[in-house]
C-alpha cells in the first residue's frame, strides 16, 4: 500500500522489505523486487548450521555450500568448517544476487 501511495501506482512484481521486516513499512526500506529477488533477501532457516547456504554433511562431517537463483541450485563446494562454506556463500550471494544479497555477514553470524 505504501508504494502505492508514493508512487501512485502498484509496484510490477512485488515489493521487497530490504530489512526483511514485513511491518516496517517506510519508505527507505521498500524497493521493487522480482520474485527471485525477494527470495534472496531472506534470514537463516533454522537447522543444525546456523549459516545462509551451508548444511553439514554427515557421512563425511564436512561443509557444503550452495546456492540458488532462478530455481537453479550452484554447489559451491565442500569445507572444512561452517565458517569457510558461509564465506563462500556470501562471496557468491554478491556475485549473483547483488543489492538483494542477504549474506551470513550481513546477518551478523559471522
Amino acid at each position: 500500500m505504501a508504494w502505492a501511495l508514493i508512487n501512485g501506482a502498484w509496484p510490477d512484481h512485488i515489493v521487497d522489505h530490504e530489512n526483511c521486516d514485513p511491518s516496517d513499512n517506510r519508505w527507505v526500506n521498500l524497493r521493487a523486487a522480482s520474485i527471485s529477488e525477494n527470495n534472496t533477501n531472506r534470514s537463516v532457516l533454522a537447522g543444525e548450521v546456523p549459516f545462509k547456504g551451508v548444511y553439514r554433511i554427515r557421512k563425511s562431517g564436512r561443509y557444503g555450500a550452495q546456492i540458488k537463483k532462478n530455481r537453479q541450485h550452484t554447489w559451491l563446494g565442500l569445507f572444512d568448517t561452517p565458517e569457510e562454506a558461509a564465506r563462500a556463500y556470501d562471496r557468491a550471494a554478491i556475485q549473483l544476487h547483488g543489492e538483494y544479497a542477504k549474506t551470513n555477514s550481513s546477518l551478523g553470524l559471522l
